[in-house]
């Protein structure tokens, strides 16, 4: 009689393992298979087109990653208006800015942030800064398969004002798949990470 027990005990314990196993490779493959159908979302939402901006910006958002961000911002530099550099190296100063034509009559008016290490951040310290500075209509310029990461993010944030995106278009090879599937993947853990931090 013991005996017979044991074995069923060990049968037992066998098929709840061989379930556990099942479930977790069930929800592996739908974890997976959701990914990608977010991914492919998230290229629908990439610009492929710089629209014209309305004359009554205000300011520029420029997030670091390259030059190329920071050469389209100050392109867009006015006399009246005024521009903020999000995520900046602590080791880099102003006149480290690549700095270009009209760019460098109204460098007086940029203003360089270190708080940010990352979009999320990006989004708190450039929001903090227009409120400040008590600006409705802002452009925010970063590369093209950033900007969906990065307005999702703004938007998260309390603002009431208007936010233009700019995005700088590049050529879409495997690097920039790559790029654009990171930052998919980031929208997913960031919108994780407030999830948890509101139960």
């Amino acid at each position: 009689m013991v005996f017979i027990q044991k074995r069923f005990e060990r049968r037992s314990v066998r098929h709840m393992l061989n379930s556990a196993w099942k479930v977790l490779f069930l929800g592996s493959i739908l974890g997976v298979l959701f990914i990608i159908w977010h991914f492919f979302l998230y290229l629908k939402q990439v610009p492929d087109c710089v629209p014209s901006l309305p004359e009554g910006v205000q300011a520029i958002i420029v997030l670091t990653g390259d030059k190329q961000r920071l050469e389209t911002g100050f392109s867009l530099l006015t006399p009246t208006r005024r521009a903020f550099v999000s995520g900046v190296h602590r080791s880099v100063c102003a006149s480290d800015m690549p700095w270009r034509d009209k760019s460098q009559l109204y460098k007086q008016a940029v203003t360089l942030g270190y708080a940010a290490y990352n979009t999320r951040e990006n989004a708190l310290e450039s929001i903090l800064w227009i409120k400040q500075n008590r600006f409705k209509a802002v452009a925010l310029v970063t590369s093209d398969y950033h900007m969906p990461r990065s307005l999702t993010e703004f938007r998260r944030v309390a603002f009431d004002g208007q936010i233009y995106p700019v995005p700088v278009v590049h050529k879409r090879e495997a690097t920039w798949y790559y790029h654009a599937f990171r930052e998919s993947v980031g929208v997913l853990i960031s919108a994780l990470c407030v999830f948890l931090e509101d139960l």
